[in-house]
Parts: C-alpha cells; structure tokens; sequence
C-alpha cells in the first residue's frame, strides 16, 4: 500500500504541476524500521524530491500514538510533567481544550518542530541521508474537529531558511482551513479514507466472490462454496 502510494506521488509530482499534495497519514510512514526498507526509503524519498520541485505536500496524521512534542517539551523547557502523558494525541487534547477557553472560534496550531532535530534513529536518519526533511505540528480546525498532526517535509534543512519555513506553514495552515469542512477531516483525506473503506460486509462477499471463482469454473462447485459462506 505504501509502495503504491509512493509511487502515485512521484508519477503526480513527475507531471511538474503546481498543486498540493494531500497525503493520509505520515511523511515517514512507517515510522518504525523493517527488513530491507532501504530501497522503500530510496524510492519514496525519491518521489518526494521530484513533487517539492513543484507542489506544496502535507501529511495529515489522524492517531497519533508517537512521543515527539513530549520529549521536545521535556528536553527543550524542563517541563517534566509532559512525560506522563502517553503520546502526543493526549497531550494535545489537554492544550487545545484549555486554549479554546481563549480561541473559541478559528483554527488554532503549534510552533513546528523539527524532526530532523529530534528524532535520531532509523528510519527517520534515512530520510534525511536522502535530503528529505521534515517539521511537524498540530492543528485543529475548529472546536468540533479533530485534532491533527501535520507533516511537511522540506529539501533543505528546516533551520537554514527559517522565513521559507514560517511563510509554508502559513500556507499550509490556510489550506487546510480552506480544504476543511467544520467537524471533519481535510476533505482530500476524507475522500481517499472513505473511497477506501469497503465495509466489512462488501469486503467478505467480495472476498468470497474471487476465491471461489478461482477455485473452480465449475457452476456446482460455485455453488457449494457459496453456501459455505
């Protein structure tokens, strides 16, 4: 799946149109090493070289279960109270409720991060051998929505041009605000989580439907398969 969508970014990017690229899920994904993901990591950092040269690509991450903020909180401000919360999703649900005591209305997000910065070890060290960096933060719409981690990944270190950085995330943030109905997920990802989920339903017929029709071409035998669902 991930080969797949790989290469969907690099076949769009390679049409060196000027667009966004919405991607559901993370930059760096998965982001956790596997067996011989070398070449995965090569191909995919390959198609995000060829559509930054044109497009504006962001990685809309909807359960967060990694620890980044935390330990950059906890080593960056001493702030040691942040580690006891599990991930990052938990921590942000705790800020942003308090913050909307303030900013009841409109989006609201973090500073950015640099996770070239933060996170050390494999895979994300290949990521930046390959010259693809990356910056995170988070992002809610409104009070209704969900709260968001937001991945973009840049050609060139994050702190060698801190105005470019700044102004991206500006654009970022005001294509998301544009792209988002209230209470839900940017609509690019709502439409490709939705265009993918085959109820479970569909799915065992579906499944039932191919493997019997490879078993046998046999009209009896299709039958007693079928009444064995």
């Amino acid at each position: 799946m991930l080969i797949a969508e790989s290469k969907a970014i690099l076949n769009w990017g390679s049409k060196g149109f000027k667009s966004v690229i919405f991607i559901d899920g993370p930059i760096v994904d998965p982001p956790f090493p596997f067996s011989d993901d070398e070449d995965y990591i090569n191909f995919r950092c390959e198609a995000f070289r060829v559509s930054l040269k044109n497009s504006l690509v962001i990685g809309c991450v909807k359960r967060v279960r990694d620890r980044f903020f935390i330990h950059y909180i906890t080593n960056n401000f001493g702030i040691k109270e942040a580690e006891t919360f599990p991930t990052d999703q938990h921590l942000m649900l705790l800020l942003f409720t308090k913050l909307r005591r303030d900013f009841p209305a409109g989006s609201i997000y973090t500073q950015w991060i640099d996770l070239s910065e933060e996170m050390r070890g494999i895979p994300f060290s290949k990521y930046y051998e390959n010259d693809i960096y990356i910056i995170s933060f988070f992002y809610e719409r409104d009070i209704r929505s969900k709260i968001l981690r937001i991945d973009i990944p840049f050609s060139f270190p994050p702190g060698e041009n801190l105005d470019l950085v700044n102004s991206t995330v500006e654009k970022v943030v005001n294509t998301l605000d544009y792209w988002t109905y209230p209470g839900q997920d940017p609509l690019p990802v709502l439409l490709a989580h939705e265009k993918c989920n085959i109820r479970r339903g569909a799915a065992e017929i579906l499944y039932e439907e191919i493997l019997t029709k490879s078993r046998s071409i046999d009209p009896f035998d299709q039958l007693v398969a079928s009444r064995m669902r």
